[in-house]
Order: C-alpha cells, then sequence, then structure tokens
C-alpha cells in the first residue's frame, strides 16, 4: 500500500511515443477540531471512494493511499495465504489482507498489507461479528509489499512505526528489488537478497514461508 500516486506521461510531438512513470506525493487532509475524523466518517470515506485506501495519521488528519499494483497486490496474497495456512494448522490467531484498519496508541488508523494476530492479542477485541470501527490493537506480524511506484523510505518509515507500535515482526517485500526487510524490535532491519525462504522464529515457531514460486 503506497502513499504515492503514480500517473504516466505521454509525449507525441515530434518524438517517439514516451511514458514516464511520475511520483506525486499526496497530501495529508487535515480537519477541524470540532469535526475530527472519526472512526466512522474514516469507514464512509474508504467504502465511498474504492479501490482508494484512507489512513488517519497521528494529528487526526486524513492520509490517501494509491491502490496497490496488481503484481504487489497479488504477491502480499500468496504471502499471507501461506501465512494463513501455518495459523490454521499451528497458531491460531488471525489472518488479515490489505482491507482492514487498525487503531494505534496514539490514534493513528493503520492499514498493512497483510498482517497475523495472535490469540493472545484477539482476546482484548470483540467477538467476531460484533466489533466496530477499527480495533485498538497492534498486529504481532505485519506484511507490506512495495509497489513499483512507491518510494521505499517512506515504506521503511511506516515499518518502523509498526514496529514502534508494538509489532513483533516485520516483512517489508520489494520485488522489483528482489529484497527483503525484516523488522524486529531493538534492532536494525535484517536486508535479504531474494531469499527462497524466510522463517518466522525464534517470535512465531512453524511459520516458513516457501517464496521461491512467489518472486517476480
Amino acid at each position: 500500500m503506497v502513499t504515492a500516486a503514480s500517473t504516466t506521461a505521454t509525449t507525441t510531438a515530434e518524438h517517439p511515443l514516451v511514458e514516464a512513470e511520475i511520483s506525486v506525493e499526496l497530501p495529508a487532509l487535515r480537519f477541524p477540531p470540532e469535526s475530527p475524523l472519526t472512526d466512522e466518517l474514516l469507514a464512509q470515506l474508504s467504502s465511498l471512494n474504492s479501490p482508494w485506501h484512507f489512513e488517519r495519521t497521528p494529528e487526526g488528519a486524513l492520509q490517501i493511499m494509491a491502490p496497490a499494483a496488481p503484481d504487489a497486490d497479488h504477491f502480499g496474497y500468496e504471502v499471507m495465504w501461506l501465512v494463513g495456512q501455518w495459523a490454521h494448522t499451528l497458531a491460531g490467531g488471525r489472518t488479515h489482507g490489505s482491507s482492514p484498519g487498525f487503531t494505534m496508541p496514539d490514534g493513528a488508523v493503520l492499514s498493512p498489507d497483510g498482517a497475523w494476530i495472535s490469540d493472545a492479542r484477539l482476546a482484548s477485541l470483540p467477538p467476531l461479528g460484533r466489533s466496530r470501527g477499527f480495533p485498538s490493537v497492534v498486529p504481532d506480524l505485519i506484511v507490506e509489499v512495495r509497489s513499483p511506484s512507491d518510494e521505499l523510505p517512506k515504506q521503511q518509515e511506516k515499518m518502523e512505526r509498526w514496529i514502534g507500535y508494538g509489532a513483533r515482526l516485520g516483512w517489508l517485500f520489494d520485488p522489483s528489488e528482489d529484497r527483503l526487510y525484516v523488522y524486529r524490535p531493538n534492532s536494525a532491519p535484517e536486508v535479504l537478497e531474494r531469499p527462497d525462504r524466510i522463517s518466522g522464529e525464534p517470535e512465531f515457531p512453524g511459520l516458513e514461508i516457501d517464496l521461491s514460486e512467489i518472486w517476480w
């Protein structure tokens, strides 16, 4: 998921057809104190403006998120499907794709490309089907996938925020560059070059993801 929109510029006058991908920074829209960006309003904006995604900053501003590239979205789906198999057979908990938003301790609402939440953290939430708004929980595992037009520093900054909020493990995939950045609390990110497999241990025993058929 990204915070920059990608547009295509085409030039034809006296030159061959030229196409260039341009990243444009999308602003965070502020709201007045008397009319804040509530969970209800954020949910309505998200529902009415699909496939765009929206997040809420700690200051209460609306951050517009451009849709993920189809290839990046599929990459994230494949990874989370395998995480889901692990959760179903060994770990329990709940897996999520890119649709949900989660409320952070400072009031921000963030939406990952994929997440897994342990039973221990789910215990503080209402039962399935009864939750309203964006649940106040930090997922244990965060998965983010960089689209070709995404700015890597912004993706890395967001992953650092996830870890700072309390995520136990973060995987930032950069398929275009064949890299995986692994984030853990109190340590520098680990950079792996197109690994065939990735382990979630020691945080998540038994979590082994075969990436050999997922990389582009």
